[in-house]
């Protein structure tokens, strides 16, 4: 699980973080940043990184975001584009578009949306030779009809 506030002050001292939006703060406007930002606060608009978002418990954020990596256990609301992966935590409630190759869901998130996986993604023609044999009973995947268009 994310770190509580009160250790904000030493993960910024160690270089953990290099910025930080706190608790009872409402930012509305444009984020781009490198390194590792973790918000606490409200955020409304854009975020865009090449690096690390945190939304911590407290966090609440409206927004379009693109970063390599996500890691949220606040609220979450827009289109969420991550690189690399995305980790919903436990108490995370999220609603809007996620894209990325990698998705951690903990137990307990409340997910309402679109997930795009990316090179994740895999279709089975033929089951049966998943499993390396014909028992169609062991692999619950419905069958492509012959005559439907493959993807």
């Amino acid at each position: 699980m994310l770190k509580t506030s009160k250790d904000i002050s030493e993960e910024i001292s160690k270089g953990a973080v290099n910025a930080f939006l706190g608790e009872g703060v409402l930012f509305d406007g444009n984020l781009v940043f490198d390194g590792i930002v973790r918000i606490d606060g409200t955020f409304r608009g854009s975020i865009k990184s090449s690096d690390t978002l945190i939304i911590a418990d407290t966090g609440n954020v409206e927004a379009t975001i693109e970063v390599a990596t996500a890691k949220i256990s606040g609220t979450f609301n827009g289109d969420l584009y991550a690189s690399k992966k995305v980790e919903l935590y436990s108490a995370a409630n999220i609603s809007g578009t996620i894209r990325s190759d990698i998705l951690k869901v903990e137990e307990g998130v409340t997910l309402n949306g679109t997930i795009e996986m990316g090179k994740g993604g895999l279709v089975i023609d033929n089951p049966q030779d998943a499993l390396g044999n014909n028992d169609k009973s062991k692999l619950n995947v419905p069958q492509r009809n012959s005559k439907q268009k493959k993807r």
